[in-house]
C-alpha cells in the first residue's frame, strides 16, 4: 500500500500534467516553441516534486533511526 507522502506525489505529478501537458499529441513531432517550453516546465517541476519528496522520506528514517539510537 503506498504511503500518503507517495499518494500526495502522484497527485502533485499528475495535477502537473494536467497543467502543462494539455495540447495535443503531433503525429509528425513537430510541436510550438510554447508547447516546448509547456513540457519542459513540466519536466523541471516533477523533477522539484520527487526531489522533495525524497527529502521528506530521508528525513523521516533519519527522524525514526534517531529515535530508535
Amino acid at each position: 500500500m503506498p504511503s500518503k507522502e507517495f499518494n500526495k506525489l502522484e497527485r502533485n505529478v499528475a495535477k502537473l500534467k494536467t497543467h502543462f501537458l494539455n495540447f495535443e499529441k503531433s503525429v509528425d513531432g513537430n510541436y510550438s516553441d510554447y508547447d516546448l517550453m509547456n513540457c519542459r516546465a513540466f519536466v523541471a517541476f516533477a523533477h522539484a516534486e520527487v526531489e522533495s519528496y525524497l527529502e521528506g522520506m530521508a528525513e523521516k528514517i533519519l527522524i525514526r533511526a534517531k529515535t530508535k539510537f
